[in-house]
């Protein structure tokens, strides 16, 4: 789907974003501090974060890199020092991730003079421009740290705000309740000792419907330069990004729906996005499975048949395609489908 007139790219517009998964026997979003799924206690749903969401975009577009060869460049990533070496570049051993990156982009972009800006009457490159040439950066925003390095090739430190921004916590669309699990495993300190065990127990979720809404600032969008294309990529690396997570607690999670709500109003706010979807489970038992749902898109039709929405773009999984198809008929002409090829 083009989003260019002529050779004029057309800068990200207005829109809101919902993003449905499913997740069976796993953990979604962890907690670092606390172990387990992310969990709201009062409703009984999970939540997932934002950050984690993001990542899913970064991890995919990597992956694409890797499998297919594409140079989407990453800031968020881990170092790759034989990448890194071979530019000609040798870590200090003190510098920070941030500043490492820092380096190696300078050494990528070194002929390029629209990031170079002058201080103290010395040519160097300029921070937020170099930050601004990783699509993560132009994006969902980033910070870079200062090298603290008399020789740095760079402005200093940097701070990026992101057009692109989920809820920092997303309630899960239906109420779980988390399952106990243990894993064994031995490890042997040599191979003539016995082997020692261990036994770690978490929480799985053995079924839910996660949504994760957020939206795009086209304000924002001029200040990073990002374009209604990047904005599709990101959507299309998200949806993809859950379907190829190689985390072994998420491999049980499936991208469902993807909604992607275009506004007229570039200050278009809908206070009631997480709304816009329900899911009830009939019955009293638990479910497990897809089947053991059902589905509420009445206020998201109602809602997109305002004039005040230009048109939704939407990825919708098999399993689901029919029946979002037949409840959202009346705002048919609204609807236009997106590939999830990346």
């Amino acid at each position: 789907m083009s989003k260019t007139t002529g050779t004029t790219v057309q800068p990200a517009g207005r829109s809101d974003f919902l993003h449905v998964t499913s997740s069976r026997m796993g953990i979604p979003n962890g907690d670092s501090f606390a172990g387990g799924q992310r969990y709201d206690d009062q409703t009984s749903k999970l939540l997932i974060s934002d950050v984690c969401e993001k990542r899913y975009a970064r991890d995919m577009l990597l992956m694409k890199n890797k499998i297919a060869g594409t140079s989407h460049q990453i800031y968020l990533q881990g170092i790759d020092l034989e990448k890194f070496e071979a530019l000609g570049l040798k870590p200090n051993g003190k510098e920070s991730a941030s500043s490492l990156q820092m380096r190696y982009l300078a050494q990528m972009y070194q002929k390029d003079p629209s990031v170079q800006t002058t201080v103290d009457g010395k040519s160097v490159f300029d921070s937020k421009k170099l930050l601004l040439k990783n699509i993560d950066v132009k994006a969902f925003g980033g910070i870079s740290t200062d090298t603290k390095d008399k020789k740095s090739p760079t402005s200093g430190p940097a701070q990026v705000t992101g057009p692109i921004q989920f809820a920092a916590l997303n309630p899960s669309l239906i109420t779980v309740i988390l399952r106990d699990h243990q894993n064994t495993s031995k490890f042997q300190s040599n191979i003539s000792e016995n082997a020692q065990g261990a036994i770690a127990t978490t929480q799985l979720v053995p079924f839910s419907i996660n949504q994760v809404v957020g939206n795009v600032n086209p304000a924002t969008a001029l200040d990073t330069g990002l374009t209604e294309d990047e904005v599709i990529l990101i959507v299309k690396a998200l949806w993809n990004g859950v379907n190829n997570c190689r985390s072994r607690m998420k491999t049980g999670q499936d991208s469902r729906l993807f909604i992607k709500i275009n506004y007229k109003d570039p200050f278009a706010k809908n206070a009631a996005l997480h709304k816009l979807i329900k899911v009830t489970v009939p019955g009293s038992t638990e479910p497990r499975e897809m089947e053991d749902v059902q589905w509420d898109f009445s206020a998201l039709a109602k809602f997109v048949a305002k004039d005040s929405v230009k048109n939704v773009e939407y990825i919708v999984e098999d399993e689901l395609e029919s029946i979002f198809n037949e409840q959202m008929k009346a705002v048919k002409n609204k609807l236009v489908p997106l590939s999830p090829e990346l």
